[in-house]
C-alpha cells in the first residue's frame, strides 16, 4: 500500500518577505511513519533556486525552504515508504520584497491593515475614513493619523516608499510620512516644503539634515503617485513615476534611526499640521526600485485583466500572463502592480473576462411611462426608475438575441425600432429612444393601440451589467427592462 498523507504539505508563512519558510508534511505507513523518506522538490519553472535545510530524510517532513527570488513557487513532496510505494503533495509558497504594503481597502474601523507578510497593521486615530481609491478603497484624513508599529524601517538601508496621494489641502510642513523618535531623529517625506515643492529629508541627533528637493509641485484635488527610494548613497525623489530630484551625497539610512517609535502617516514628529486628503496603497520596499518599476507603480491598468493593451480581457491576455508567470521584469501581466507576475493577476483576468474597458463607464437607461390615448399606461412598464445600461461609446444599436440569429435592427437617436423578439440595447450617452407597441402579422392594427414610451439616457460613473431587454408580451412588442 502506498504511504496515506495524514498532513498535505504546508507552508508557514505561504508568504515571506526574506524568502524564508518553513515546510512540514505527515504521512502514515503500514511499516511506520518512521520508515518514510520525505523528498522536496520545486514544480516547473520557479523564479529562483531553492535551498532545503534538509531533505532526502525522515526528518525533512519538517524543513526550511530558502527562496533566493521574487515570485510564486510550487513545491511538491514525495513520500516514499520501504517497498517503493510513493504518495505526494504539493504547497504554493511565495516571496514579497515589501516590507509593508496599507492597501486601505478596509471600509471601517481603526486598523489599517498590513498586506505584506510582515503583518506590520496600523492603528488609526482622530478623524478619517475610508471611501474610493485608485485602487478600491483609500485611507482619508481630515485632521487623524495612522501610526506604524515602533521599528517598522529599522532593519531598511537601501529602501523604496511610495504611495498614491491626493492633498484635499495642501498645507506648508504637513507629513505623507513621518518615521522617527523626535524633533531630533526621523525621515519624512512632506508635499510642501518651503521651496513650494514636495521634500524627502532625514536626520539623526548627530547628522543633520540630507535632503532631496522635487522639482515640481504636487496638485491638489488630483491624485499623484510619490516614492522616495535610497541606493547606496543616492536617494531620488519621484513624482508621477518621473525622477523630480536626487542627492547623491546621502549618507543616513533608515538603519541608522534606531528602532523609531513614532511612525506615523498624515502626522509630523513637529506640530505642523496634518495632512488633509487621501491616501492610497502605501508601500516600503526592502530595496531600491528601479525607475522602471516605480513607473509600474505609478501606472494604473486601464482595464483589469487586460495585459496587451488591446482594451479587452481575452485569451490573448492570459497567454501572455502563462509565458511571463514570476517574472520581475516583464511586468506587463502585473495586474495588481505588486512587482510581479504571479496568480493574483490570473485572477484578476478571471474576474474580467469577456469585458473591454469601454465597460468601465456606463450609462443609466431610465423607462417613464406615458399614457396611452385613453389615459391609461401600457400593462408591463410603468415607473421603473433607473436601470444599469451599457457601456458609453457604443453607437445605440437593437440586437435581436435569438439562438439561431445574431442579426441587428437599425436603430437611431429618438426614432423606433421594433421586433417581436427579445432586443439586446447598446447606447451612447445622453441620447433617447422611442419604443412603441406594434401589432403581430395575424392582428388587425384597427385592434392595437400605439402609446410611446421614451427611454433616456444619464452617464453616471459606476459599475454597470452589460445589458438591457426589450420583451415581447402580451401579443405587443412591450419594453420590459430586465436586470
Amino acid at each position: 500500500l502506498e504511504p496515506l498523507i495524514v498532513e498535505p504539505a504546508q507552508a508557514t508563512p505561504s508568504i515571506s518577505a526574506d524568502g524564508t519558510v518553513l515546510l512540514s508534511v505527515l504521512a502514515d505507513d503500514d511499516q511506520g511513519e518512521s520508515n518514510l523518506t520525505y523528498a522536496w522538490s520545486v514544480v516547473g519553472n520557479p523564479p529562483g533556486n531553492v535551498v532545503f535545510s534538509t531533505n532526502d530524510s525522515n526528518a525533512a517532513k519538517h524543513t526550511v525552504a530558502n527562496l533566493d527570488a521574487v515570485g510564486d513557487y510550487q513545491l511538491r513532496v514525495v513520500v516514499v515508504d520501504l517497498d517503493g510505494n510513493s504518495a505526494e503533495s504539493t504547497v504554493v509558497v511565495s516571496r514579497r520584497d515589501y516590507v509593508a504594503r496599507y492597501k486601505a481597502d478596509e471600509t471601517g474601523g481603526a486598523t489599517l491593515y498590513d498586506d505584506s507578510p510582515a503583518h506590520n497593521d496600523a492603528s488609526l486615530s482622530g478623524s478619517f475614513s475610508f471611501s474610493a481609491g485608485q485602487l478600491d478603497n483609500a485611507l482619508n484624513l481630515g485632521g487623524g493619523f495612522a501610526e506604524l508599529p515602533a521599528g517598522i524601517v529599522s532593519d531598511l538601508r537601501d529602501f523604496t516608499i511610495a504611495a498614491w496621494v491626493k492633498p484635499s489641502r495642501i498645507s506648508a510642513w504637513a507629513r505623507i510620512f513621518d518615521f522617527g523618535d523626535d524633533t531630533t531623529n526621523y525621515m519624512f517625506l512632506t508635499p510642501l516644503a518651503n521651496t513650494g515643492r514636495p521634500r524627502f529629508a532625514i536626520r539623526t541627533p548627530s547628522v543633520g539634515e540630507q535632503i532631496v528637493d522635487s522639482s515640481v509641485t504636487l496638485p491638489s484635488g488630483v491624485w499623484s503617485h510619490v516614492a522616495v527610494s535610497l541606493s547606496g548613497t543616492t536617494a531620488r525623489l519621484y513624482v508621477d513615476g518621473v525622477l523630480r530630484g536626487s542627492n547623491p551625497g546621502t549618507t543616513l539610512t533608515p538603519a541608522d534611526l534606531g528602532e523609531t517609535s513614532a511612525n506615523y502617516l498624515g502626522k509630523s514628529q513637529w506640530p505642523d499640521p496634518a495632512f488633509l486628503g487621501s491616501i492610497d496603497e502605501f508601500r516600503i520596499y526592502s530595496r531600491a526600485l528601479s525607475t522602471a518599476e516605480i513607473q509600474s507603480l505609478a501606472s494604473l491598468p486601464t482595464h483589469p485583466g487586460d495585459f496587451d493593451g488591446d482594451q479587452r480581457a481575452a485569451g490573448s491576455d492570459f497567454l501572455l500572463w502563462q509565458r511571463t508567470l514570476a517574472s520581475t521584469t516583464n511586468l506587463s501581466a502585473d495586474g495588481d502592480r505588486n512587482l510581479v507576475v504571479d496568480r493574483a493577476d490570473l485572477t484578476l483576468w478571471e474576474q474580467s473576462f469577456g469585458t473591454s474597458a469601454t465597460s468601465l463607464a456606463t450609462s443609466v437607461l431610465s423607462v417613464k411611462a406615458q399614457l396611452s390615448d385613453d389615459s391609461e399606461p401600457l400593462a408591463g412598464i410603468g415607473d421603473v426608475g433607473p436601470v444599469d445600461s451599457v457601456a458609453l461609446g457604443i453607437a445605440l444599436a437593437l440586437a435581436v438575441l435569438e439562438p439561431t440569429r445574431d442579426d441587428l435592427v437599425a436603430a437611431r437617436p429618438n426614432t423606433a425600432a421594433i421586433a417581436d423578439e427579445p432586443l439586446h440595447v447598446q447606447t451612447a450617452a445622453e441620447q433617447s429612444f422611442l419604443a412603441s407597441a406594434e401589432p403581430r402579422p395575424n392582428e388587425a392594427s384597427s385592434r392595437v393601440r400605439r402609446p410611446e414610451r421614451r427611454a433616456s439616457l444619464t452617464e453616471v460613473d459606476a459599475a454597470l451589467r452589460n445589458t438591457l431587454f426589450f420583451r415581447s408580451q402580451s401579443g405587443r412588442s412591450t419594453p420590459i427592462i430586465e436586470d
